[in-house]
């Protein structure tokens, strides 16, 4: 289906002006990690391709870095040179793409209904409802079989301390949006 995609873009002479991007929201965990169904904080949940086809890169380039999907518009709106009015969230990977720089972000996060984790660079602490907790060495473990909490419990308490930090900004960020927008509806009234 790709290959047609890019033959009609080809063909109708908008390769030179199309950014393609392709994505995929994971899919089902297929039992890897013992995991039925999506939505849980192993790596075959969460690690998903991203694909972008910009007209100025002629040759491939490859982002070794996991980066944030949440990074996705921000790049968008720089390479088509948009102001945002609004404040985006995530960041442009853009000069990561270029080599330029390496992806800021020291931690990255994710959730639903069952987990949370954090990762730093090949650490990830995966934190469940009942509050257990699973360490993984993804460089050494990428299948994330060898739960390390019990070997590595001063990581465990570092990561989860960031974890909770990081709720709380996300917290205090809607609670800061929830009361911008009262404030301006009660304007409005």
């Amino acid at each position: 289906k790709l290959g047609r995609l890019f033959e009609v873009i080809e063909k109708s002479a908008l390769l030179e002006n199309t950014i393609v991007i392709l994505y995929s929201n994971h899919g089902d965990g297929l039992y890897d990690n013992r995991v039925p169904n999506h939505g849980v904080s192993y790596q075959s949940c969460v690690s998903v391709p991203l694909i972008i086809r910009h007209p100025k890169i002629k040759l491939p380039v490859r982002v070794r870095e996991s980066i944030a999907l949440i990074d996705l518009g921000p790049t968008i709106h720089e390479m088509l040179s948009i102001k945002s009015t609004k404040k985006l969230d995530g960041i442009s990977v853009v000069n990561i793409i270029r080599g330029i720089e390496a992806y800021p972000n020291k931690y990255l996060y994710g959730s639903d209904k069952e987990s949370k984790y954090i990762r730093r660079g090949r650490y990830k602490l995966i934190v469940w409802a009942n509050r257990s907790k699973e360490l993984y060495d993804l460089k050494e473990d990428p299948g994330e079989r060898n739960n390390l909490a019990r070997q590595r419990p001063s990581l465990v308490r570092e990561l989860y301390k960031y974890l909770v930090l990081h709720e709380v900004e996300q917290l205090q960020r809607v609670l800061s949006l929830l009361r911008s927008e009262r404030l301006s509806t009660d304007r409005i009234e």
